[in-house]
């Protein structure tokens, strides 16, 4: 029952549904479900055609010439009016209805009604849909849009009302009308009393809807009749179901592939870009609805929503501005904007536009929705408990209300208010994946064991990862005291660490959907992990220290400031508290960004994190922000940390942190950090030199063709611009001209050292290495300080198992760039090969002391203190190893090794034991186990494992220990 699939129209409908709806032998859509209603006066037809077509400023064209017959004057004067509404002339329409009264038209009434509804007068507009039920008391359009403005206005109970005619007509047993309106409006009408009267009735009753109502119409009435689409991926995505193929998707697209200028299908599509994070997609179907209606609602609305997810607040209001321009009593508008407000803690902007919604509807439902979307998207989880909770009651039927309020709890570690809540949820809508994979994921939960400590709680599957949470909680609790010390923060209550046994099961714990690109994530209280265990449902071993020293900081420094730590700033410290050197990839980043212009400003940072544009972003935002921080830290001292720190917790926005705390502007602290970097950053070698461009340069070449440097320098252009075929013709343009140009050596050695290392067929990658080992050797030639160079001939002889030459090459590169690890990683490799272990640590310990995080390394390290006899480095080192590995059999069985020939039994029977969970069926862990227990005097747990090692092996020694 937990997905609302559409299936062919020749489904069969259940034997329930055929006793509530249908009377033996008659249909709701009639006998002939492919007949047209009667057609109308050609011209007005034609008009109609051009109107549902999407052809609005023709249809007006037709409509005005028709507005001098006096016969077709009226129809045409109501087609106009409902032109000018597609186009977002509401003003206009409206005005020209009054110009041409007809109050004894049901139309002109309804057409007239949304209009002044668009601007606002919903007074107004409900006066003239009543007189237009009044005068056709069996038009279905009518009675949906009085249902719809009352509950508007807040009017639950008469909307309720309103929407039982539509109850009662699907009860009929014959003279239900046919046309594809008519079931349209009929079927979006019954679905909301069902909702509203939380009838039992609400699983056949939509399956009803989508199959035998809507997607009859669209299938077999009218395949042109696209509000019928709408309706139905309207349906499906309030529901989350926006597969391409038979959720919502696809219905906006096919709405689309009969009129390509339907604001509802391009807002419908923006909106699950949205929900997706895909924010240049949900901007785009925004703007491409106001191409067509400059004036929609929804469009305007979505654009609002894109800005406050990526916390661009002001924005978010200035969009919010565009709606109320024409609308001063748009109640999502102004709700939007009040969130907008909230999310810079402008509590004086919230009440205002709080005062504003209740004038218009005391009990607005919507208003706290989406004043609860947004402070539980800034974790300010108790105020938005308080708007859902008000919501609920203003709407006890709205299923997402209800959802978003259990994963509020989720976030907010309040797991047993979340079930509750999401119980309920369920019940409302039971075709909710977020709702069922949350439900689900909180039932899994009850079978995590669970480790508590002074400070911690860590829950993980016990099956799966065994272990695990007591190696965790063993870090935790060290660094419990320096990261809260730091920050000067008490935490009251304990942090809860998840580890989830797959990826799928964290990206629902994180976000309610199965995917996330992370292996941790902090929501303040909470930690959750994948677990670091080696399989194809996770990203595989990962240093859980790290990560978990990186998490813990989120939750310190989010309690220190009651969660309004700005993102950058909260990255940048977890980032500090990681204890590992500025990688060399991060540094190549950011040395890239620096010549290319390209640094975020305080203002963008956070965009990085939340809307990256270019492939790096994301990395180079979490590099530049602890760079700022360390910027920070040397020119205004340590403690402005924590000063800045208790000025957020006060709400102050970072203009007045770094006004007041810092006497800078935020102008002038980008200005002077960027200056500051590019200082810092020029020792480490990288170019410096800012691109060139690429379109002046070829047609410079064009006119100089046998000009060298001009190739060279195109190539290099080429590559900076992200296209490597041009950039490698160009440089072996430069090439044929001269042999040695230094830019086209370099082009045509990185772009070929990309393609060699790509899964490319035998001969054509031996070709590559053949012209790029000449290459390099020519570089060397030209320059012999190239890192470039070094490093390609080091990988090239690597590959080839030339161990002299691939020597030759990495200790050049170790003279020229120390900081790349390709050298020391080419070295370690060579030397372990050859048992040399003096040489491979050396290299070994660069790698670590350069934060590369390659889980070998650490267990390399231990075995050959292991072999010198150097113990306690080798203990030293196997912890660490388990920390980027904690399943390595290998690692544990060394460390109890050690341990053992330490004296430490105790310490070597903790890894033998661990030994037995990670591979329960071999028996020398067990017999491992039992002798180390025996050791200690534990005779009764020496006897049980040795049972154990001997009922897998009867030749096993552990038999000795068994009474």
């Amino acid at each position: 029952m937990g997905s609302l699939r559409k299936p062919s129209h020749s489904r069969q409908i259940s034997g329930l549904l055929l006793v509530m709806f249908l009377a033996e032998g008659a249909s709701i859509l009639g006998d002939e479900p492919g007949q047209l209603p009667d057609q109308q006066v050609p011209n007005l037809a034609v008009a109609q055609d051009a109107l549902m077509g999407g052809e609005y400023e023709r249809a007006i064209e037709v409509y005005s010439k028709l507005m001098d017959d006096p016969e077709t004057a009226p129809a045409a004067a109501i087609g106009v009016a409902r032109c000018r509404m597609r186009i977002g002339d509401y003003e206009e329409g409206i005005a020209g209805l009054e110009a041409e009264p007809a109050p004894d038209s049901a139309e002109w009434h309804l057409v007239l009604a949304k209009l002044l509804r668009l601007v606002g007068r919903y007074d107004e507009g409900l006066e003239h849909v009543r007189a237009a039920v009044r005068l056709d008391p069996g038009h279905p359009g009518s009675r949906l849009l009085v249902g719809s403005m009352l509950e508007a206005l807040g009017r639950r109970d008469d909307a309720i009302e309103s929407y039982r005619w539509f109850d009662q007509q699907l009860r009929k047993r014959s003279g239900l009308p046919r046309d594809a309106e008519w079931v349209t409006d009929t079927a979006v009408g019954f679905l909301r009393y069902t909702v509203l009267t939380e009838s039992d009735q609400l699983v056949p009753r939509t399956r009803h809807v989508l199959h035998e109502m809507l997607q009859m119409v669209y299938e077999r009435v009218d395949r042109t009749w696209w509000p019928a689409r709408i309706a139905a991926a309207d349906l499906l995505r309030e529901r989350f179901n926006n597969d391409p193929l038979d959720g919502s998707v696809a219905d906006y697209e096919a709405a689309l592939l009969v009129s390509s200028n339907l604001p509802e299908a391009h807002v419908g599509l923006g909106e699950v870009a949205l929900h997706r994070w895909d924010f240049d997609e949900a901007e785009r179907r925004a703007e491409l609805a106001l191409e067509v209606n400059p004036h929609y609602p929804p469009a305007i609305h979505l654009l609002a929503k894109e800005r406050l997810l990526e916390r661009r607040y002001a924005e978010a209001a200035q969009v919010c501005d565009r709606a109320l321009s024409f609308n001063t009593r748009d109640v999502v508008a102004l709700s939007l904007s009040a969130a907008a407000a909230a999310c810079r803690y402008d509590d004086a902007e919230v009440a205002r536009a709080r005062a504003r919604v209740a004038k218009i509807n005391p009990r607005s439902a919507v208003y706290h929705r989406i004043l609860g979307d947004a402070l539980a998207g800034i974790r300010q989880y108790a105020a938005a408990e308080a708007e859902y909770q008000k919501a609920i009651e203003y709407e006890p039927t709205d299923a997402n209300a209800h959802t978003e309020l259990g994963l509020t709890y989720m976030q907010w570690g309040l797991e047993d208010k979340a079930h509750k809540v999401l119980d309920r949820a369920w019940e409302l809508d039971p075709f909710n994946d977020r709702t069922l994979n949350t439900v689900k994921l909180l039932e899994s939960l009850e079978s995590f064991a669970r480790l508590e400590t002074p400070h911690f709680t860590i829950r993980s599957d016990p099956q799966r990862d065994p272990g695990l949470a007591e190696y965790m909680a063993e870090y935790l609790e060290s660094i419990y005291a320096t990261i809260t010390g730091d920050y000067e923060t008490t935490l009251s209550d304990k942090t809860i660490i998840e580890v989830f046994p797959t990826q799928s099961d964290f990206g629902v714990r994180i976000t309610g959907k199965p995917w996330i690109h992370t292996v941790g994530a902090c929501t303040g209280r909470v930690i959750a992990m994948s677990s670091p265990r080696g399989s194809t449902q996770l990203f595989g071993p990962y240093d859980y220290a790290r990560v978990l020293r990186h998490e813990f900081t989120h939750t310190v420094t989010l309690a220190a400031t009651q969660n309004r730590i700005p993102h950058w700033f909260t990255e940048a410290l977890a980032v500090s508290q990681e204890e590992s050197p500025r990688s060399y990839e991060w540094c190549a980043l950011l040395a890239r960004a620096i010549r290319r212009n390209e640094l975020f400003t305080l203002e963008s940072i956070d965009w990085g994190f939340i809307r990256p544009r270019r492939p790096h972003d994301r990395t180079v935002a979490y590099a530049q922000s602890e760079w700022m921080y360390e910027y920070i830290v040397e020119r205004f001292g340590y403690d402005t940390i924590n000063a800045m720190l208790r000025r957020y917790r006060l709400g102050q926005t970072s203009e007045q942190v770094f006004k007041e705390q810092m006497a800078v502007t935020p102008t002038e602290f980008d200005r002077d950090f960027a200056q500051w970097a590019r200082q810092r950053a020029t020792p480490w070698g990288f170019d410096m030199e800012p691109p060139e461009d690429a379109s002046a340069l070829r047609t410079l070449a064009e006119k100089e063709p046998d000009d060298s440097v001009v190739q060279g320098r195109l190539a290099r252009a080429e590559l900076d611009d992200g296209d490597p075929e041009r950039a490698l013709a160009a440089a072996r343009r430069a090439l044929e001209l001269n042999e040695n140009e230094r830019a086209g050596l370099e082009v045509l050695l990185t772009v070929l050292s990309g393609y060699f290392l790509e899964n490319l067929s035998e001969p054509v990658r031996r070709g590559y290495e053949k012209e790029a080992r000449l290459a390099a050797t020519r570089l060397t030639a030209v320059d012999p300080d190239s890192a470039l160079a070094a490093e390609v001939l080091g990988t090239l002889a690597l590959s080839s198992r030339d161990w002299e030459e691939a020597i030759v090459s990495f200790e050049r590169l170790q003279r020229i760039r120390p900081m790349n690890p390709a050298s020391w990683q080419g070295l370690a490799g060579i030397y372990l090969e050859r048992g040399e272990d003096d040489l491979a640590l050396s290299q070994l310990l660069e790698l670590v002391r350069l934060g590369e995080a390659d889980p070998e390394i650490p267990a390399h390290i231990a075995g050959i203190y292991r072999r010198r006899a150097d113990l306690r480095e080798s203990r030293y080192w196997y912890v660490r190893a388990l920390r980027v590995n904690p399943f390595s059999v290998k690692v544990h069985d060394g460390l109890g090794d050690t341990e053992m020939q330490l004296g430490n039994t105790q310490a070597a029977l903790r890894e033998y034991v661990m030994l037995t969970r990670i591979e329960p069926k071999k028996a020398g862990h067990f017999e491992k186990a039992a002798f180390a227990a025996a050791k200690i005097g534990d005779e009764r747990t020496a006897q049980d494992l040795a049972r154990q090692a001997v009922a897998l092996d009867p030749d096993s020694a552990a038999r000795t220990l068994v009474p």
